[in-house]
């Protein structure tokens, strides 16, 4: 194997590396996001609770 095509496969592991990494950062990002979405749509009113808001808007 040349230098040039050994280098090269060196740096596309390195590339390799860091995408893997940025997609782990993608995906924690998205798990945090997505508890905090949670954490809203359980302390959004429920359908019960429709008519204290129909009231306090009224």
């Amino acid at each position: 194997m040349n230098i040039e095509a050994a280098s090269n496969m060196k740096l596309s592991q390195y590339q390799y590396a860091y995408g893997v990494k940025m997609a782990k950062a993608a995906l924690d990002l998205q798990k945090q996001q997505g508890a905090e979405v949670m954490k809203l749509i359980q302390s959004a009113p429920k359908i019960s609770d429709s008519k204290n808001i129909i009231d306090l808007y009224a």
